[in-house]
């Protein structure tokens, strides 16, 4: 019988579930399906499959891992080899569809699935829907049967237009725990600590925790690893981040995907994660990042995470940017802030491309006294092409005159949309034109009724 393949489109997703695979049952037609998986909008293609793939026309039961009409491009019964748990897969070959009841099935689930989800993923999205009330032609399925022996079939018609395998692997090694696939067996094997790596994955249920919990496995440090364990079976971008640090170039990350055992960024892969375990998890991996913290800020920058309270630790990466001098002051500017918000807005205040140094004081003082995050925004943003005359004039009042300024007192009033019109309310010729308080008062007046203060000043 000719060969045949579906073309499909999403992801292809991993699980971690046991299974026990023995000998798969002779097939009970011609293995004619196993075909190879292609992007959405690509032509189908002609393509055997391999003896082992056991293909045959029927509709296998069993637990569901994966549910989905995308994927990597592997074959069926090459993807279910190399997940974790997999030891059956099911494709619909109709090009009409396969089935029924897929209209009921999806109105049990509000948004599909993502990469980051916890499995099984039993929800494909509805970038292919479904056909009339079928299946989609190209919906693939992955799932683990307990008994392959007498494996469960709920349909073996042709017409049905589902075609299912099952997949038997021999151990690669008498130290793989059950229910592993040989690849992630390897992996794990590669890595410092197999057991860690294992124990890792089986908490983290997720589509990449073979990756990350090989990278875990093979941290210098306990704490980095225990740290790392427990961020991959929460998943988040503070995670991620901590195992991106400093592998932005291709180099690293070419080594990285080869082996993440061996990637050349562990020991800073190990030290973010070993900040993450005193619970400063979103501050960590900004220290981490280059393009804000030069290298020879990173330990300052992590002793301020240390040292701060878990809000105020937010700020530190900015406090510890190249063009920030005033250090301490920007540390002042952390413990008074009372929100990481606020703390993050420290580093733009005391950054000296953004803010000239007569600012800084009361730049800090808007950003810790902003009711919200928008507003703060605009603190580091005071007009600068103003003249000595001027800038006397912004701090005009007060022991500290910088703390008074017009302008930043105006932003820490209103919200984020009419901040902006506070700058130009006391813009240079305002000031000097002694206008900039009924500018500012118009603004507030505005602000307060809920609507747009650009008539104030233009």
């Amino acid at each position: 019988m000719a060969c045949v393949a579906a073309a499909i489109a999403a992801l292809l997703l991993i699980v971690t579930l046991s299974v026990s695979a023995s000998a798969a049952p002779s097939p009970i037609a011609p293995t004619w399906a196993c075909g190879k998986l292609t992007d959405y909008y690509a032509k189908v293609t002609i393509e055997c499959p391999s003896a082992d793939c056991n293909a045959a026309q029927r509709n296998l039961g069993g637990d569901l891992l994966v549910l989905d009409i995308k994927s990597y491009g592997n074959k069926q019964c090459q993807a279910c080899k190399d997940l974790d748990g997999c030891n059956a897969w099911v494709v619909c070959t109709n090009k009409e569809g396969c089935g029924t009841g897929c209209k009921d099935y999806a109105k049990g689930f509000k948004v599909p699935q993502s990469y980051d989800d916890k499995l099984p993923h039993k929800f494909w999205g509805n970038w292919g829907s479904c056909q009339g009330d079928k299946w989609p032609f190209g919906m693939c399925s992955l799932k683990t049967i307990t008994d392959t022996k007498a494996p469960p079939v709920t349909g073996t018609n042709a017409a049905d237009g589902w075609v299912s395998g099952i997949i038997t692997q021999v151990a690669l090694s008498p130290k793989c725990p059950p229910f592993f696939s040989n690849k992630t067996c390897a992996a794990c094997l590669a890595s410092k600590n197999p057991p860690i790596c294992f124990d890792c994955i089986k908490k983290a249920k997720t589509l990449d925790a073979p990756f990350k919990c090989t990278t875990c496995a093979s941290l210098p440090t306990a704490a980095g690893q225990a740290a790392c364990v427990t961020c991959a079976a929460t998943s988040g971008d503070d995670c991620k981040r901590c195992l991106d640090a400093d592998c932005s170039d291709t180099t690293c990350m070419n080594a990285r995907m080869e082996s993440a055992s061996k990637a050349p960024n562990l020991a800073s892969v190990d030290q973010c994660f070993a900040c993450q375990s005193a619970a400063k998890g979103a501050a960590c991996p900004k220290c981490f990042e280059s393009y804000s913290v030069p290298k020879a800020n990173r330990a300052g920058c992590l002793a301020c995470v240390a040292s701060s309270a878990p809000a105020a630790a937010v700020g530190c990466a900015g406090c510890h940017g190249e063009r920030v001098e005033d250090r301490k002051g920007c540390s002042d500017c952390l413990k008074r802030a009372p929100t990481a918000g606020a703390a993050s807005a420290c580093g733009s205040c005391s950054d000296r491309g953004s803010v000239p140094a007569t600012h800084t004081a009361a730049c800090i003082d808007c950003a810790v006294k902003s009711a919200s995050d928008d507003a703060r925004g605009y603190c580091s943003n005071l007009e600068r092409e103003t003249s000595k005359e001027a800038v006397a004039a912004f701090y005009r009042n007060g022991v500290n005159p910088a703390v008074y300024n017009g302008c930043y007192q105006c932003v820490s009033k209103v919200s984020a949309p009419n901040g902006i019109h506070c700058s130009h309310c006391w813009s240079a010729d305002r000031v000097k034109a002694k206008t900039a308080d009924k500018c500012e008062a118009c603004v507030l007046s505005k602000d307060k009724a809920k609507g747009e203060a650009s008539s104030c000043w233009s």
